[in-house]
């Protein structure tokens, strides 16, 4: 079982309404190929979320919208301090589909997973921020892992707390060196051991989600 974890904050963008589009969808596609998983929303304790359905938990947070990449990371630890990780966690964005099942991603040993891009834009944060994989059970490195990076944020790339900051910290944290000879999709670092994942199970093309049907 997969409890699909994303951040959703009302920023009064004039494209709002898109933006609950792509959630509903999001979800739709996930029940698709897990149907008794777990749907959480991390919101502000403003943003109008009435739209959700109603298997859709929702947990609100304190968020500072000025800093609104740095803020998604304080919620997200936050939200795995308080859950007993007794099911797998992804940590989304919610800007993509999911079009296969991800639960043999979790059968592979590791602690923490991690997708990259091959782009060369992205060649200096290669690490997605968008997905995270946290195994059962891992409470504590996964906690640990997260407040590593957060700590890197704030200290080193807090002038992008609004975007990449968290993908240069993630690079910073595990290593670019490392990162380069990861050999056989597999890192180590520390206490850690890391599953690097290149995305082809998820799509980033939400301008095509409302063209979209899901049964």
């Amino acid at each position: 079982m997969i409890s699909f974890v994303i951040f959703y904050v009302d920023e009064g963008l004039k494209k709002a309404e898109d933006h609950k589009v792509m959630i509903e969808q999001f979800f739709k596609s996930a029940s698709v190929h897990h149907p008794d998983c777990k749907k959480v929303v991390l919101s502000d304790f403003d943003t109008d979320l009435s739209f959700l359905d109603k298997d859709v938990e929702v947990n609100r947070y304190k968020v500072d919208k000025s800093k609104i990449m740095f803020s998604r990371m304080t919620t997200q630890i936050a939200y795995l301090e308080s859950h007993d990780f007794s099911i797998n966690i992804i940590l989304l964005d919610y800007d993509i589909l999911i079009n296969a099942n991800l639960e043999p991603l979790f059968q592979k040993k590791f602690d923490i997973g991690l997708t990259y891009r091959k782009d060369l834009v992205f060649r200096k944060m290669p690490i997605n921020g968008g997905i995270i994989f946290l195994k059962k059970n891992s409470k504590s490195k996964g906690i640990w892992f997260l407040e590593k990076v957060y700590s890197v944020y704030r200290s080193k790339y807090y002038s992008k707390k609004d975007w990449y900051g968290d993908q240069y910290s993630l690079i910073y944290v595990v290593g670019n060196l490392i990162f380069q000879s990861r050999g056989q999709k597999s890192l180590k670092k520390t206490m850690l051991h890391f599953f690097s994942y290149h995305v082809k199970h998820i799509i980033f093309h939400p301008q095509v989600i409302p063209l979209l049907k899901m049964n």
